[in-house]
């Protein structure tokens, strides 16, 4: 008996997860990759990309494929897929799991100033400092190009892991492509290559991002960090997991009762 498995990727959370769950005998397994994600070949699995055309769409292809279980492991701050998959899961009639990686806590040294908008926290800027902006893969859609026009007396060092579609027209921006992970010592000296005063960023949790963080902290300097947002949606109830050994003993168990039922 086949137990078809769609799990909802593009963290290194969902590849770890994939990656401890593709030998398992009896599951087979689909990943799904957003359009931006480029790292499809490290998924030991088949791979899709593209969306679903909402949750209808979702719900669609969860039937279409007679899917048995499905595992949202996307990014924190993707909310609109996970209110997707709480839809479309419940439409299709199958069981849907979510791995969440907690956000980062503040520890001793850390100087932050928390805020669910991104306007405040750049309004919160000393006059004349120099901002670095790791915004992944959101590009330029990310709010934080709506702010650099704001506060043309900051200097911006945006990051992201490709080449944007289009910069900001502001001259105080200037643009690193570079990928995650970075180690701490790979942070101080970004911080001091370009002369780093403040550092602007998402409470994405996890330990590939959290090296900026803790080189923040050795370096003395303030931490401008969007707080995740509040979900609109309500997951059922026991299918929140916050570690991959968890999720992973999770499906096994869904695994196991799918066996059961066919």
């Amino acid at each position: 008996m086949t137990c078809r498995v769609l799990i909802l990727a593009g963290t290194n959370e969902a590849r770890n997860l994939v990656a401890g769950l593709v030998s398992t005998p009896g599951l087979e397994i689909t990943v799904s990759l957003a359009g931006l994600v480029k790292d499809a070949d490290s998924y030991p699995a088949v791979t899709r990309r593209g969306g679903f055309g909402g949750a209808e769409g979702l719900a669609r292809y969860l039937m279409r494929n007679r899917m048995h279980l499905l595992v949202d492991a996307t990014h924190p701050f993707a909310t609109r897929i996970t209110a997707n998959a709480i839809a479309a899961s419940a439409k299709a009639g199958i069981k849907l799991l979510r791995l969440e990686r907690p956000a980062w806590t503040k520890q001793a040294g850390d100087n932050w100033l928390e805020s669910s908008r991104m306007a405040d926290l750049v309004a919160g800027f000393p006059p004349g400092v120099t901002v670095l902006a790791p915004i992944g893969s959101n590009a330029f859609s990310y709010p934080v190009a709506a702010m650099i026009s704001t506060r043309p007396d900051l200097r911006f060092v945006i990051r992201v892991m490709a080449e944007p579609q289009a910069m900001p027209s502001a001259g105080n921006t200037e643009c690193i492509l570079a990928k995650p992970p970075f180690s701490v010592v790979a942070e101080l000296q970004t911080i001091a290559d370009y002369s780093i005063d403040c550092l602007l960023c998402r409470n994405s949790g996890g330990n590939a991002g959290y090296a900026k963080i803790v080189a923040a902290r050795r370096s003395g300097i303030p931490v401008h960090l969007l707080s995740r947002p509040e979900p609109d949606h309500r997951l059922p109830e026991g299918s929140l997991f916050t570690d991959i050994e968890s999720a992973h003993s999770a499906i096994q168990a869904e695994l196991s009762a799918v066996s059961d039922r066919l």
